[in-house]
């Protein structure tokens, strides 16, 4: 789950928006790659569930996932 500075939850259905997509690849691109790196990621609604921790993120030029084992979260499409 992403949230804001307040704890709010930022992404409410599965499907990323175009300005979602764009600020994780650049935030992927310019940042992580760029200082070599690696987020770690995990779904809150698991984590409270008490299920194990773990969120696989595959953020490409085409495409972006995010899965968890509650959910899939998907963005299609270029952003450049």
């Amino acid at each position: 789950m992403l949230v804001d500075e307040h704890g709010s939850d930022i992404i409410r259905d599965k499907q990323f928006s175009q300005e979602d997509a764009e600020m994780l690849r650049h935030y992927k691109k310019s940042f992580l790659e760029r200082h070599g790196y690696r987020e770690r990621l995990w779904c809150a609604v698991c984590a409270e569930a008490g299920r194990p921790e773990g969120l696989r993120a595959t953020v490409l030029d085409d495409k972006i996932d995010f899965m968890c084992r509650c959910t899939v979260r998907r963005y299609r499409g270029k952003t450049y």
